[in-house]
């Protein structure tokens, strides 16, 4: 086999091994952004956290983000995918959200509002067509990249409601077969998300505390959230011929999450000391595919999801993936994260872990400790965040990822 055809064949068995995944074309678009999420078992629908990533999974999060007056920047550097056949895949992305409370305004109204863009790139290499050291020797870069832009909205009263979408302008270059046309694809996608989460300890247990002095008590914070997004939701695509179109990764995604913490009244505010956080998420693609005549219908929403089974029981199947996730929080300070998925036809399990390290917590207590007012002024406006992840499947697809982000927060205008 000459070189440049060695080289596509390659390129196209690692890209139909990634999509095979879905069954649906562009697989990026169902890899979640946030760094903790990932390590979390790839969740993020239903698990409010203050994570500013986690508005790629569901828009809705950035109601919920929105509600501590923020203006945040992030950056994943690279993240890579080192897939069982191909070439090593490399991501890297950036973004930033911003919200705003009108409860802590004159307005005094429950209402909070989101914003966010994240822009991402998936790299497949550099692939070349001709023989080697022939001057008709070319190459072009394979490759997927997305800007979403994604507004969020949060309503408080007993409950917290929180809606969002996301749009999404997607570029794919697969690269131009020798003696064809095409190979790249441009298409727009639509994302919508809600969240609702009751405050269990404060509906249930408001005056609930251990006192450790007059002025220090100990209370719990238990919550119960429900998260339902709905993603990529744009046209079919076709890369070389018409014929053979392909549908977008169009899936709906329930989860709950449930979280266990206790919190301690400071002097100047809060902290929580520990917390402790498990989502289930069930992933339902919906697509459905005749393979003898590869004809395709997309379905309705949550077409093959069994509540019970799937949702509380945690049981996978070929047609959903569910998701597990495992988060322990200390001080604000430290996130241990470890989780799974499993179904949609994979043969082993996929397993992840990680780490985040934020200096909310740590300037928190130095603020309670000390009275300097720079550390006042850090531990009230600025708030520093590092992530890192692993996944595999086996031996095989191991994934590895960072981020930083830099966040401005108590901001009132």
């Amino acid at each position: 086999m000459r070189t440049k055809n060695l080289i596509f064949v390659i390129l196209i068995s690692s890209i139909s091994l990634l999509k095979a995944q879905g069954e649906a074309a562009l697989f990026f678009l169902t890899v979640p952004q946030s760094v903790l999420n990932q390590s979390a078992g790839s969740i993020g629908v239903s698990n409010v956290s203050d994570d500013i990533f986690n508005f790629y999974r569901n828009p809705a999060m950035l109601g919920q983000t929105s509600k501590q007056n923020f203006a945040g920047v992030f950056l994943s550097p690279i993240q890579q995918f080192n897939q069982q056949v191909g070439p090593l895949v490399n991501s890297n992305n950036y973004g930033f959200s911003a919200g705003y409370n009108f409860e802590k305004t004159k307005l005094a109204v429950p209402i909070s509002v989101g914003i966010g863009f994240l822009h991402n790139k998936f790299s497949y290499g550099v692939i070349y067509f001709g023989e080697p050291l022939s001057s008709s020797l070319t190459s072009f870069e394979s490759y997927d990249v997305f800007n979403s832009f994604s507004i969020g909205l949060g309503l408080k009263y007993l409950l917290n409601l929180n809606l969002g979408m996301s749009i999404k302008s997607i570029e794919s270059q697969l690269g131009p077969y020798p003696n064809t046309e095409g190979g790249k694809v441009e298409v727009t996608a639509m994302d919508y998300g809600a969240t609702l989460t009751a405050p269990i300890s404060s509906l249930f247990f408001p005056n609930t505390k251990f006192n450790l002095d007059k002025t220090y008590y100990l209370y719990p914070t238990t919550n119960l959230t429900i998260g339902l997004a709905l993603l990529n939701f744009g046209d079919d695509i076709f890369y070389f011929d018409e014929s053979q179109i392909d549908p977008l990764p169009r899936m709906s995604v329930l989860g709950i999450t449930y979280d266990l913490g206790i919190s301690m009244k400071l002097e100047s505010g809060k902290i929580k000391m520990i917390n402790y956080s498990f989502s289930s998420e069930v992933e339902d693609y919906l697509i459905k595919r005749n393979y003898s005549d590869y004809h395709y219908e997309y379905q309705s929403i949550l077409s093959d999801v069994q509540l019970i089974d799937n949702l509380f029981g945690l049981n996978y199947n070929s047609n959903i993936r569910v998701h597990k996730g495992h988060i322990i929080e200390i001080m604000e300070t430290v996130k241990l994260a470890t989780g799974s998925y499993d179904g949609k036809g994979e043969r082993k399990t996929n397993r992840s872990y990680g780490v985040a390290i934020s200096t909310k917590g740590i300037f928190q207590l130095l603020s309670e400790i000390t009275d300097n007012t720079t550390i006042d002024f850090i531990s009230n406006h600025i708030e520093l965040n590092y992530y890192n992840s692993s996944s595999h499947r086996g031996n095989n697809y191991r994934s590895n990822f960072e981020s930083v982000s830099l966040l401005f927060k108590g901001i009132i205008l």
